[in-house]
């Protein structure tokens, strides 16, 4: 009976992350695109604040259920966006070099890890005594405006033009993929078929109709609250029927599920020749989740309740420690090959988060 409740559990899981990717990817961020054009946003602004939000709704959310969920389970959101900038560095970066060697630009790179490095520094302090208060949480939001200003004085690695081309081109083939999957007897894929013919039935395809952006949006925003609730109740329940810690849960399965998306698009793009452009956005996106991720859902959770946060570490300082170390790691490895990075590199960041991976199960299985 556990067993079959377990792979319940995990079909669910899939699921929610799946519709999670669909929304977010094809109606939300294109609401948003819409949006900063009409707020005629820079391309560098644009990108890393409403497109930073829209592909980090999910994560950022999860902080948020988590805070207000009955019982402590704050670690529960740390876990998720922990977890998932480990994956982004690792995986997503490791995987767009294996596909395809990128040459660098060394001041946009050396700009973002200036500030990923500040901004993991920070969340480690702010771990260190387990609360949290509220001019810590402040810090972390300031430290993001701090990054929003440098962006409107440097040059990003590639024109979010190119950007926008090649990321309308990964819409087009997902959408001749599900046409070929409808017509497939594959029943797996025919079920994906028929929940996006069930999302085209509920939002309106903007590329056809723009001017319901506004309807898009808060449609969009509404379905992404509701399956990141299903998405931290189901991982509760998968933790406390396997006994272990919640956070463990978030680092690994919520934290891959939710940072696909993410390897997809970065995948992409590398194929495409242009794996700068997804190194730059791995590190753009784990700036936002780790600062904005954080202080903002914390700075409202305290203001509003009066008092300052608890926060569990002892699971969460190894992975953040491990985060500054692969940071670093990745860095040096540029400075060596004077800022190429290709096969070899992807190969081994890959396999440090195989290790990582291995080391958080052995952890489990210690608990149990």
């Amino acid at each position: 009976m556990q067993f079959i409740l377990f792979f319940f559990y995990l079909i669910i899981l899939a699921l929610i992350f799946y519709l999670l990717a669909r929304i977010c990817t094809h109606y939300f961020v294109e609401s948003l695109e819409i949006l900063a054009k009409k707020l005629k946003l820079s391309e560098d602004i644009a990108g890393a604040t409403l497109m930073a939000f829209g592909g980090s709704t999910p994560e950022l959310l999860i902080v948020i259920i988590a805070l207000l969920h009955p019982g402590n389970h704050a670690n529960f959101g740390a876990g998720a966006i922990v977890g998932s900038a480990i994956f982004n560095i690792l995986v997503v970066i490791g995987a767009a070099a294996i596909i395809h060697t990128a040459q660098l630009s060394w001041k946009p790179v050396v700009r973002d890890v200036v500030f990923y490095v500040s901004a993991i520094i920070a969340l480690f302090l702010v771990f260190q005594d387990g609360r949290v208060k509220w001019y810590e949480a402040l810090f972390l939001v300031i430290l993001y405006l701090v990054y929003l200003f440098a962006l409107r004085t440097w040059q990003k690695f590639l024109p979010q033009k190119d950007k926008e081309i090649l990321l309308d081109k990964l819409s087009d083939d997902v959408e001749k993929k599900q046409q070929q999957a409808i017509k497939s007897k594959n029943i797996f894929w025919q079920g994906l078929s028929l929940l996006d013919v069930l999302l085209g039935k509920i939002f309106k395809d903007l590329d056809k109709e723009p001017q319901y952006y506004r309807r898009v949006f808060f449609l969009s925003l509404f379905f992404i609250g509701l399956l990141t609730w299903a998405l931290v109740e189901t991982a509760i329940r998968l933790s406390l029927m396997l006994g272990i810690p919640d956070d463990f849960v978030a680092l690994t399965v919520v934290a891959v599920g939710t940072s696909i998306p993410d390897l997809v698009s970065a995948m992409f793009v590398s194929r495409q020749g242009h794996g700068g452009m997804a190194i730059a956005d791995a590190l753009g996106s784990n700036i936002f989740d780790v600062l904005m991720g954080f202080g903002l859902p914390w700075l409202l959770f305290i203001l509003i309740t009066g008092r300052s946060l608890v926060v569990s570490t002892e699971n969460l300082n190894g992975a953040v420690i491990l985060l500054l170390a692969t940071v670093a790691m990745i860095f040096l490895l540029l400075l060596l090959r004077h800022f190429k990075i290709g096969k070899t590199v992807g190969i081994l960041l890959i396999s440090c988060y195989g290790i990582y991976i291995i080391y958080t199960v052995l952890e489990i299985l210690k608990i149990n």
